[in-house]
């Protein structure tokens, strides 16, 4: 939970994608804007801009719409072809956009040692172990020597127990609502067979090192059932000792920046 052909089906049809690429995910910061440039740049800067940039899983651009105007040339990978079509229609007078239709794990057409920075927010949290193996050692093939890759993944495993008990409250009344809203270990499809220890042993495996990473709440509750973790390869000019922070305060820090985005947006 949740598998591949499950994404796959959640993913691929225009129902999936009613707001064009927003559905609300970003309100909770105010908007694509604010959550770009106030939480996800300030983590990322010391690697942008980037000749070559791979996003992996772009929806409907979302990220992409930042991503270009600090790559050279960009390079979207996502296997619902809506996704690839509606990016084409969105950024069609940007030449520097390449669009990849991928199967859910790989990285095709991209060439080994080709790419500085991939990167990827809000989409593999849905992707189980198998997929994020599959994903990290095609990182390790395309990154240059000193390439980096930034990615938002799962970190529910380590609640994997207490899910399981937590299935057996059912979710089609109030009480059963409430309850999951004050232990959301896995709601929002959260994949159940990752955490950030796994991705580092991946890591070490694909020959990459994880040298920083951020353990995160999401929506309610102090619960870490995200990451965000931060690679490279073994012996790049980034490669060091590792760094591991739990933040239980991300999502509480939305409030801010939800704030912010009234008085600085440019989305007013």
């Amino acid at each position: 939970m949740p598998s591949l052909d499950e994404n796959r089906k959640q993913w691929s049809s225009a129902e999936g994608w009613k707001a064009a690429g927003e559905e609300g995910w970003s309100d909770p910061w105010g908007n694509a804007e604010s959550l770009w440039h106030f939480v996800i740049l300030p983590r990322i800067h010391a690697f942008l801009p980037a000749a070559r940039v791979v996003e992996i899983a772009p929806g409907h651009g979302r990220w992409t719409q930042y991503l270009k105007e600090h790559s050279e040339f960009l390079t979207v990978v996502d296997f619902a072809p809506h996704c690839i079509e509606f990016c084409k229609q969105r950024f069609g007078s940007d030449s520097n956009i390449s669009y990849v239709v991928n199967a859910g794990n790989n990285l095709p057409g991209i060439g080994d040692q080709s790419v500085d920075f991939v990167f990827t927010f809000d989409s593999l949290v849905h992707v189980e172990r198998d997929v994020m193996r599959e994903y990290l050692h095609e990182i390790a093939r395309v990154l240059k020597p000193n390439g980096v890759a930034f990615l938002h993944h799962s970190n529910s495993g380590i609640y994997s127990k207490r899910s399981r008990i937590l299935d057996r409250v059912p979710l089609e009344n109030a009480m059963g609502r409430f309850i999951h809203s004050w232990f959301p270990f896995s709601l929002g499809w959260r994949a159940r067979t990752v955490t950030a220890e796994l991705i580092q042993e991946i890591c070490r495996e694909a020959g990459l090192s994880c040298f920083r990473q951020e353990r995160i709440s999401w929506e309610t509750g102090p619960y870490l059932r995200d990451a965000l973790s931060t690679v490279t390869l073994e012996g790049s000019i980034w490669d060091r000792l590792p760094v591991l922070v739990d933040n239980p305060d991300f999502a509480k820090e939305a409030k801010y920046v939800r704030f912010m985005s009234t008085v600085y947006s440019t989305n007013r």
